[in-house]
């Protein structure tokens, strides 16, 4: 199930050939990748031909292809190789990156060539980008999610790298928790959710009949807005899930605590302590134990419901600190309403409105330059 690249111009007659060109020669077989035109011509550009020549790569075969001939879906990062177009008909497409290379239509060949050696340090610097997040931990693919009859999620597109932080942010009640607890089938605990479409955690479809729920619980941990230590010792809280999963041995249970401890860096806070109540720690140490007593099983992956939302800021930055510590070993998905949170710690980050994913990219360009316009007004403070 590989990932697809589709490059754009208006014509599809010279950049976006050449930026396809470029691309599926660096890239071998990892991706897919096409090109498009808004309104394709009826050939390519013979100096863009002859530019492409000179560096060995013939694109005389190809021809310029329409929107509706490479059919773009959500699930597809999508190239705009210039700003001298009308994008309005590319909607609904989350992951959209734009160039803004000229158009040498007409030009002097200098001209071309200089368009030429510009797209091939774009298609290089994409590739380095995306080959990053080539190996996703969870490919979603026409996911949607229904409380009743309402849709509380809407036909989500999306992969998520492993290692990684992948944040999403959104208003209250978009769907982002709803969408977390669709990576681990929490919702199955809702009498009237009902999810339609695809969700594959490392190319297995977890919501296949076959899967085991209770092994992906183990893989995919969870930990929530408000800490929620069980009524027991710190010890007890950490050894908890081992015990579920068959661990008996003292000595093996005591070896689990102290790495899942040391992990959530609360070792030093609590090694002398650890047959005292949970409840006798600070808040930001009871999250800490949360994450403790998730890590005690080995997961894959951890999502973060708005761990930090009842915290105070020290601990908020101890929560951050070892969240990047963590993504060094584990994918990390997060939900919050701190946009300084997710703009500090997330590599990638996704903006969810009224149930739909609205755009999807690298933290500092869905920050600094959103391709959408409601991605902007969200991040600006006009609404939400």
């Amino acid at each position: 199930m590989k990932r697809r690249v589709v490059f754009i111009c208006e014509r599809n007659s010279c950049r976006s050939q050449m930026a396809e060109a470029f691309f599926r020669e660096a890239c071998g077989d990892m991706f897919e990748v096409a090109s498009a035109g808004l309104n394709p011509s009826s050939q390519l550009d013979q100096n863009a031909v002859q530019v492409m020549k000179e560096k060995g790569i013939d694109i005389s075969k190809q021809c310029p292809k329409g929107l509706s001939d490479v059919n773009i879906t959500g699930s597809d990062v999508v190239v705009t190789v210039g700003l001298d177009m009308d994008t309005d008909s590319l909607t609904n497409i989350p992951y959209r990156v734009e160039w803004d290379i000229p158009d040498p239509t007409g030009s002097p060949i200098e001209v071309y060539r200089r368009t030429r050696d510009l797209i091939e340090a774009r298609v290089e610097e994409l590739l380095r980008q995306l080959s990053k997040e080539a190996k996703a931990k969870f490919r979603i693919r026409n996911l949607w999610l229904y409380y009743g009859e309402r849709p509380a999620l809407k036909n989500i597109n999306l992969d998520i790298p492993e290692k990684c932080i992948f944040a999403f942010i959104g208003p209250s009640g978009c769907g982002k928790s709803s969408f977390l607890r669709c990576l681990n089938r929490m919702n199955d605990f809702i009498p009237n959710a009902v999810v339609k479409g695809e969700v594959f955690l490392d190319d297995v479809n977890i919501y296949d009949r076959a899967m085991n729920v209770v092994e992906l619980r183990r893989k995919v941990g969870m930990v929530f807005q408000k800490p929620n230590p069980f009524p027991m010792s710190i010890f007890d809280n950490v050894a908890y899930g081992p015990r579920i999963h068959g661990v008996k041995e003292k000595r093996q249970l005591t070896e689990i605590v102290e790495r899942a401890l040391r992990e959530a860096a609360l070792w030093e806070e609590v090694k002398d302590k650890l047959h005292q109540s949970a409840f006798t720690l600070s808040g930001g140490q009871q999250q800490r134990l949360c994450i403790a007593r998730a890590l005690a099983v080995e997961p894959e992956v951890l999502l973060l419901d708005e761990p930090c939302s009842a915290l105070d800021p020290a601990s908020t930055l101890r929560i951050e600190e070892l969240m990047l510590e963590l993504k060094k070993k584990l994918t990390i998905v997060l939900v919050t309403h701190n946009m300084f949170q997710a703009s500090r710690v997330a590599d990638l980050t996704g903006f969810i409105l009224d149930g739909e994913l609205i755009e999807v990219g690298p933290t500092s360009q869905v920050f600094e330059n959103p391709k959408d316009e409601r991605t902007d007004s969200f991040i600006r403070g006009r609404f939400g």
